[in-house]
């Protein structure tokens, strides 16, 4: 492949990486104001159900993330691997490409995850607890 073809697909990689965390930070906000919003008494099979479609995005986008994670490390190797002769176009870009530390960003990953999985679950398992909600 060529250094501009590496260059487009890590720039798309990119993309696909925002727009995974953006749906993880949508559907969170989406869930709070579902419970700030919420009126009713929710029985335990409704939150049931809500918890475990909840759980299915978390798993879902946790793996989509960690591929594409996966994906735009392999891609930032590969780019790192080009050799320019110096002062020739593109050498910073391949410069600052191989100083992207992408894995030490991944630090929290695993725990941004959990940490989202406990404290829903546990909001979506106590809603009948909070506010003045009236049971059918």
């Amino acid at each position: 492949m060529q250094l501009y073809e590496l260059l487009d697909l890590a720039a798309s990689g990119y993309d696909r990486i925002d727009v995974l965390w953006n749906f993880f930070v949508w559907i969170h906000l989406a869930v709070i104001g579902a419970m700030i919003i919420v009126t009713r008494y929710v029985n335990l099979v409704e939150r049931s159900i809500a918890i475990t479609t909840y759980l299915v995005f978390l798993y879902m986008n946790y793996v989509g993330l960690a591929d594409a994670y996966a994906y735009q490390t392999a891609l930032l190797d590969e780019i790192a691997t080009f050799k320019l002769e110096a002062g020739a176009a593109g050498g910073i870009v391949i410069d600052h490409m191989r100083q992207a530390d992408l894995e030490g960003r991944l630090a929290y990953f695993d725990y941004i995850h959990l940490a989202a999985a406990v404290l829903v679950t546990l909001a979506l398992g106590m809603i009948n607890w909070v506010g003045d909600l009236k049971e059918e």
